[in-house]
């Protein structure tokens, strides 16, 4: 995790700079919420449910960025794609697993993905994007 951060300072698109980012890192850690309990194949199932939502996102940042041209509006685009994933993907694990398991979870996916977003954005922005 710690070698994504470092790998998006200094970029010119700042994923750590959405709102949506920033209040994701603030929440508490634990929540009072038990899940409901879920045989195998149902948690698999919305483990299965969040990569398909979060895949669905992500394609439809790919196919969109490519008309985008100015650093503020890639900037907000990639933050209404981890938005979109924070508010309707990750629900999907809520389902089945406890809030532990869904924060360690999201996050990393978050963290991937969001080293994928800079990436994809990459050739839209100056060359000093890292």
């Amino acid at each position: 995790v710690e070698s994504l951060l470092h790998k998006n300072r200094g970029a010119v698109v700042d994923i750590e700079q959405c709102d949506t980012v920033k209040q994701y890192r603030s929440r508490p850690k634990f929540d009072e919420e038990v899940p409901l309990s879920c045989s195998d194949e149902e948690t698999i199932k919305s483990q299965q449910e969040f990569q398909a939502c979060t895949h669905s996102i992500t394609t439809s940042v790919n196919n969109k960025i490519q008309s985008l041209n100015s650093v503020m509006s890639i900037s907000s685009f990639l933050c209404q794609a981890i938005n979109s994933i924070l508010n309707q993907c990750v629900k999907h694990l809520e389902k089945c697993l406890d809030v532990e398991d869904v924060i360690l979870m999201s996050e990393n996916h978050i963290e991937q993905l969001k080293e994928y977003l800079i990436n994809l954005a990459g050739d839209k922005v100056d060359s000093e994007f890292g």
